[in-house]
């Protein structure tokens, strides 16, 4: 469960950092297809980069040699990890967001639907390779290839405009944008940059055809077009709409002389952006949520020399072995028998004690658990019921070497927090 809220947490904090570049460095520039692209792109990120995993693997300062012990992972009492937890806030906010997401998925199909319908029912015509469709309930728009249209009148030359500008539309696959952004809409519902983003990527794709057409027509011409044409009434979410955007930025965008190349190495300030992303949400420190097969350790020539032999294998306490010590049923059955038998100390509880503590044990070559002992603890009963529960473990599948069951010590990480 906390996977999908963290992907969720994640995704918007990428979304918050390179949609407010877009805004404070990006929005006003004429590089509408640049532009395009960056919109895109960060929604993109925002999906992917929570999903990715890669190991970030660092030079070890910790120590060496005989000083290396298997950690198990770390095990928290009182917290949400505890599997004996009631119903708590992760829950109900999972709850919350299912239903914001089934009720956003319902409205894109059904705006979907709709329009499928509304196609159906409408008459066709072709002009050049221009498809037209008209049904008296659209607003003059488009949709991938098709040009939807209330009316068609072929004589009348603002139509003729109007046809012009939406084929810009059909010619930029701007439709693919929008389904796009409302299925990231549908994922990211709740995220209160939706309406700026929805808006500045609606804006780039008419500001984009706009400019194309004041290459033929003239710029006075076409914004008369767009302050007589104002057509009323709602439109589908999915469709580029001909006037749906403020008839005034448009005009002052058409106004506006080409932004200086040099302008554009602007798009770098998302370089460091993305890459902090990266670091903070897709590289992760090698997992030890389980203890590995094989550990490859350097040595010296003086520990090399005195490699034990198979004589005395069963003797001797090893911190690393070739295959590592289990628990019988792996880490989930452990962490479910020290959630069932440790308690919180009253004393810790009445004290508002918390802290981790840290045993250590060995786990002999019969998988009896012997010599546990606190290596740091935190005081007030817990180190103490820390090595309670460990003494009294089931016994484990030991580690081996040379083939061998052997003698292993290990440590586990327990910490106790008060809920």
């Amino acid at each position: 469960m906390k996977d999908v809220l963290n992907f969720l947490f994640e995704g918007s904090i990428i979304l918050t950092l390179l949609f407010g570049i877009y805004w404070a460095f990006l929005r006003q520039l004429t590089f509408f297809g640049w532009n395009r692209i960056y919109l895109l792109l960060s929604m993109l990120l925002s999906i992917c980069i929570p999903m990715m995993s890669f190991e970030f693997i660092g030079q070890s300062f910790g120590p060496s040699g005989d000083m290396l012990t298997y950690i198990l992972p770390e095990f928290n009492l009182g917290s949400e990890n505890n599997y004996f937890q009631s119903i708590g806030i992760i829950p109900i906010l999972l709850i919350a967001y299912a239903v914001g997401f089934i009720l956003g998925l319902i409205r894109f199909v059904k705006s979907l639907v709709n329009l499928f319908i509304q196609i159906s029912r409408a008459s066709k015509y072709t002009i050049g390779n221009k498809n037209i469709l008209v049904n008296p309930e659209f607003t003059p728009s488009s949709f991938f290839g098709l040009i939807l249209l209330p009316e068609f009148q072929t004589e009348n030359k603002d139509q003729q405009l109007i046809i012009l500008h939406e084929s810009g539309h059909a010619k930029r696959m701007h439709s693919l944008d929008l389904i796009f952004l409302q299925i990231f809409k549908t994922v990211f519902w709740f995220h209160p940059i939706n309406s700026f983003l929805e808006s500045s990527l609606r804006e780039i794709h008419e500001y984009q055809v706009d400019r194309s057409i004041i290459r033929q027509y003239s710029p006075r011409e076409y914004a008369t077009l767009l302050l007589n044409l104002l057509y009323k009434g709602r439109s589908e979410n999915l469709l580029n709409t001909f006037n749906q955007f403020q008839t005034k930025n448009r005009i002052m965008m058409m106004k506006k002389p080409d932004s200086y190349p040099i302008q554009k190495s602007r798009f770098l300030l998302s370089i460091p952006a993305i890459a902090l992303a990266f670091f903070l949400f897709a590289c992760e420190k090698p997992s030890d949520d389980i203890a590995p097969e094989t550990l490859d350790i350097a040595t010296s020539n003086e520990t090399s020399e005195s490699e034990p032999d198979g004589s005395n294998l069963r003797t001797e306490i090893f911190d690393v072995v070739e295959q590592s010590p289990k628990y019988p049923g792996g880490f989930e059955v452990w962490s479910k028998f020290l959630g069932s038998n440790l308690k919180y100390p009253a004393q810790a509880r009445r004290m508002g004690i918390e802290g981790v503590v840290t045993v250590s044990f060995i786990i002999k070559s019969n998988g009896d658990i012997s010599d546990v002992q606190v290596v740091s603890g935190i005081g007030a009963g817990c180190d103490a019921e820390a090595m309670r529960v460990v003494a009294i473990s089931p016994k484990w599948i030991p580690g081996k070497l040379k083939g061998q069951a052997v003698n292993s010590r290990m440590k586990v990480p327990i910490k106790f927090a008060l809920s």
